[in-house]
């Protein structure tokens, strides 16, 4: 993650208090939200949706639910790939690249791009305090939708 941080003193070369005073408080709260994020995490799942998006409508339809389904999400500690075990199946998702999206001061929402092993392309959104993880990927023309219901994070 790249953070942008602007020139700290003036013309004269004191450094501009309010701008250092900032950039510290930055720093401490980035320092916050990387201690808080999902770093070297399993995620075990359990219950199942799957939809298919109705581009007419802008809307989700076709939901299946399966409540039995369980299935462990493992993100090593580099952050470069994301381990999905399900009961008849182990797929490697290999992250190209992260957003930390911040909806509000109590929610977060990590997004990755991810490549499986076989070559298919999907976004992946973890959001733990709703305790949902939605995967969407394309089939054919459709765009499908996989959301776990998160059991627990250790």
């Amino acid at each position: 993650m790249m953070i942008k941080i602007k020139l700290l003193f003036t013309k004269t070369n004191k450094p501009n208090m309010k701008k250092l005073i900032k950039c510290k408080l930055l720093l401490i709260i980035v320092s916050i939200a990387l201690t808080n994020t999902i770093n070297s995490q399993s995620i075990s799942t359990e219950g199942v949706q799957y939809c298919v998006y109705d581009e007419a409508t802008k809307s989700w339809k076709d939901c299946t639910t399966d409540s039995k389904h369980t299935s462990l999400m493992v993100i090593n500690d580099q952050q470069t790939m994301i381990t999905h075990t399900t009961v008849d199946n182990k797929t490697v998702y290999y992250i190209e690249d992260e957003t930390i999206i911040f909806n509000d001061e109590k929610e977060k929402v990590w997004a990755f791009n991810v490549v499986s092993d076989t070559g298919n392309k999907y976004i992946i959104k973890f959001n733990p305090t709703s305790r949902l993880i939605f995967c969407i990927y394309k089939i054919e023309n459709e765009t499908n939708e996989t959301i776990f219901s998160i059991k627990s994070i250790f």
